[in-house]
């Protein structure tokens, strides 16, 4: 009963559950991050791993046990659609995006290749210096 007369948890108890609510929205944010990651999946693998999935349901019909292969199918189907409908509304938001992975490409070859571009304006060549020895200052 004492307890209820407090108005603060001792310091470290106080830590502690600092850190269990920092723990527990870091876990919750990785939750979400890897939701969204399935919607940024590509179609097409999704119906390739829904029809791989199919496949295994159709081997263990005869045993019954596929409830649980049928949960994933459904998950996988829903997750599909959401991915399409996002893909579509992007698209629609963003028409120029569409384009804009098809952009020219540019690349220097000359160190694959080994052959480089001739300069647009080769400068003039300096005069050639005559091999007279010259005195080193402070030498006899």
């Amino acid at each position: 009963m004492g307890k209820k007369d407090k108005l603060s948890l001792d310091p470290v108890a106080q830590h502690r559950k600092d850190e269990k609510k920092k723990l527990a929205a870091k876990m919750k944010k990785q939750r979400d991050e890897r939701k969204e990651a399935k919607f940024q999946l590509d179609p097409k693998s999704l119906q390739a791993e829904i029809d791989k999935v199919r496949s295994h349901a159709e081997l263990r019909q005869a045993g019954g046990s596929t409830a649980r292969l049928q949960a994933k199918i459904d998950e996988l189907t829903s997750i599909k659609e959401e991915a399409e409908r996002r893909r579509a509304a992007q698209v629609e938001s963003q028409p120029e995006a569409a384009t804009a992975g098809q952009r020219e490409v540019s690349l220097d070859l000359s160190a694959i290749l080994g052959k480089r571009k001739a300069p647009a304006a080769a400068p003039a060549p300096a005069p050639a210096a005559s091999r007279t020895a010259r005195p080193t200052p402070g030498r006899p």
